[in-house]
């Protein structure tokens, strides 16, 4: 699930320091090198604050140097270095974004307005308009007329070929037949069920997993307490509940990646972790948490087990599932792997959502032989007229077919709608993968 508050990006998550406990003189004089990415946005969003631009720049550049890919961290570092007079470094910058295929009004931005008198800003202009064209392929699979479902997670059942989607508002689960038909599987709030965020199906054992997350509207909260919840596909029934007390610290079950054993792993985006469960086992069991996993969302395991694939805000986490290690997904400069909802393995690729900056886009990102390594990445979706905010996905056969318009952003953080007139059928969209 996109995290709105992530969402508002460099506005945010600059503007605001987030417990930093560090010091810093001339410039970047510390007594420490920050070692997570986090730590380096606090230090760069106190500095910006105070318009100290050198200790901005720097702090950014470390993030960077430790892995961090996001575009809009990108274009401040652009920014920053236009303000310290580094002008041809600020344009690599805006090079590098125009390789990621971002887009931004570098054009009319006035604190990019000393970059116009260096020879090769037009040519990042147009490089930047050439990157706004609509790079479309996706055909609609199919609709759903609930308009204020809110929905998140979709899944696949390659058994019966049905596919199943989760309403956030509504909080339940869809079944959407092969002739489009839309039922209930589970109807709203049976079984304790809260809003339902990611969804993945067992086809061996013929089991549905929901994650459903804790939310608050006002000061009441919905659904109470997070769980992960297992249901039976033939009969709807309620297998198997997996909670998460809310207290002493809230939680956010987001998603999940099933193992071949019969057990899931799941991401907690508010407290930085994993959690697992275990085969035959009845509770939630943390798996790793760390300060590198910034908002950890979507996740996808290797066929051997071997390997998880975390995405976090600014990029993609790799977890040895023995020995818990966690390391970096590497990518060429102008690639980023960051602001990814949901996340799916195909065969050697990685298919994801990318909805936390513009533009709005499906992805996909080609690994090496180790899957430690992007090797190349190509947009498969962007601009599509449909798309409000997409979500997640799920691979169905040749085909992945991805939820086009949550529109997550009618969600008041009151839990309420907001002008509700304006809401849309749900469209799932269909793209045909080659490869």
């Amino acid at each position: 699930m996109k995290n709105l508050s992530f969402g508002l990006g460099v506005s945010l998550m600059l503007g605001l320091v987030i417990g930093a406990n560090f010091t810093y003189v001339n410039g970047f004089q510390t007594d420490k090198l920050p070692v997570t990415t986090m730590e380096c946005y606090q230090i760069a969003g106190k500095s910006l604050q105070e318009k100290d631009y050198r200790t901005c720049q720097k702090a950014l550049e470390r993030a960077l140097q430790l892995g961090s890919s996001h575009p809009q961290f990108v274009y401040r570092l652009a920014v920053a270095q236009t303000q310290v007079g580094d002008t041809s470094g600020a344009v690599a910058r805006l090079k590098q974004l125009a390789g990621m295929q971002a887009e931004y009004p570098i054009e009319t931005d006035a604190d990019l307005a000393a970059l116009k008198a260096n020879p090769e800003f037009q040519s990042v202009v147009a490089a930047f308009e050439k990157n706004r064209k609509p790079v479309s392929q996706a055909s609609v699979k199919f609709t759903i007329g609930e308009k204020d479902l809110i929905p998140e997670g979709i899944t696949w059942d390659p058994v019966d070929q049905v596919y199943f989607v989760g309403s956030i508002y509504k909080q339940k689960i869809l079944r959407i037949d092969r002739a489009g038909k839309v039922t209930e599987f589970v109807p709203s709030g049976q079984d304790g069920l809260g809003p339902v965020i990611g969804l993945k199906v067992d086809p061996k054992r013929r089991w549905l997993w929901a994650c459903s997350a804790w939310e608050k509207r006002g000061d009441a909260p919905v659904g109470g307490d997070g769980g992960v919840f297992r249901y039976d596909l033939k009969t709807g029934r309620l297998l198997q509940k997996y909670e998460l007390k809310n207290q002493p610290v809230a939680h956010f079950l987001n998603d999940l990646a099933l193992d071949s054993q019969g057990g899931a792993f799941v991401t907690d985006s508010e407290t930085s972790s994993v959690y697992v469960i275990r085969p035959g086992k009845s509770e939630l069991e943390l798996f790793v948490q760390s300060p590198e996993l910034i908002y950890p969302n979507g996740l996808a395991l290797t066929p051997d087990g071997k390997q998880l694939f975390v995405a976090q805000y600014d990029g993609i986490i790799l977890v040895d599932v023995k020995t818990k290690k966690l390391s970096r997904l590497t990518h060429p400069e102008t690639v980023t792997v960051a602001g990814i909802d949901g996340l799916s393995l195909n065969g050697r690729s990685l298919i994801a959502v990318q909805n936390s900056f513009e533009p709005n886009r499906v992805i996909r990102f080609d690994l090496n032989s180790k899957l430690n390594q992007v090797e190349r990445a190509e947009v498969l979706e962007a601009r599509n007229p449909h798309f409000v905010i997409p979500t997640t996905g799920t691979m169905a056969g040749k085909e992945y077919v991805v939820l086009a318009n949550s529109q997550l952003d009618r969600l008041g953080p009151d839990g309420n709608l907001t002008e509700p007139e304006k809401l849309k059928e749900v469209v799932g969209l269909r793209l045909r993968l080659t490869k």
